[in-house]
């Protein structure tokens, strides 16, 4: 099995070789869409902090043991001076980006483990957080969706965050889905989207 890697490991790959073709920019800025444990904001804040002098992390989640947890994280690795936890939905996430662009944006779908599971990531909510992290990638950017079927409303989730991407014009982005193919059961899928390449 240590041939195949997790999706985590595989969306981990992904968004680190998108990070690295733009760590001659300045200023980076990447996304959490949702905060939860801090694994994802720490993999984000670890790959920057060794490509870029200068960098800002957005870390979304509703609930503050997931934003407390997720700073707990990052100042245990001394990288917490690069994070500004928000305590909105992703959905908000236009209205707090504004005009900045951004080099990634990383969403793990679901609840937050170890806490009341019916607090969960929404399918109406998701889509326009997913609309405006595309909507702000830079064109070498990446937007990374790991979705869950096993949970309440898990499935109708992931069909609506399947059916958004699937639908996006190939003029607008390159868009990929990855998933175990013999999984009957807790169904779990990779998306990953990069904007496509303007004319040279």
């Amino acid at each position: 099995m240590d041939a195949l890697p997790s999706l985590r490991e595989f969306s981990r790959q992904a968004v680190g070789a998108a990070l690295e073709k733009q760590a001659d920019l300045p200023d980076l800025l990447v996304v959490d869409g949702t905060a939860g444990n801090g694994h994802d904001a720490l993999f984000l804040a670890r790959t920057l902090a060794r490509l870029s002098p200068s960098f800002r992390l957005l870390a979304f989640d509703l609930q503050e043991a997931a934003l407390a947890a997720t700073r707990s994280r990052l100042a245990a690795a001394g990288l917490d001076g690069y994070l500004q936890c928000l305590a909105h939905g992703h959905e908000t996430l236009a209205r707090h980006l504004g005009a900045e662009r951004i080099a990634a944006a990383m969403f793990n779908l679901g609840f937050l483990p170890r806490s009341d599971r019916a607090l969960v990531t929404k399918a109406a909510t998701t889509l326009a957080a997913l609309e405006a992290a595309l909507s702000a990638l830079r064109p070498r950017g990446i937007l990374s969706v790991h979705a869950y079927g096993g949970h309440p409303g898990g499935r109708e989730e992931l069909a609506a965050v399947e059916d958004w991407f699937s639908a996006l014009p190939a003029s607008r982005a390159t868009a990929a889905r990855y998933a175990l193919c013999n999984k009957p059961r807790n169904p779990e899928v990779l998306f990953l989207a990069q904007p496509a390449e303007g004319p040279s």
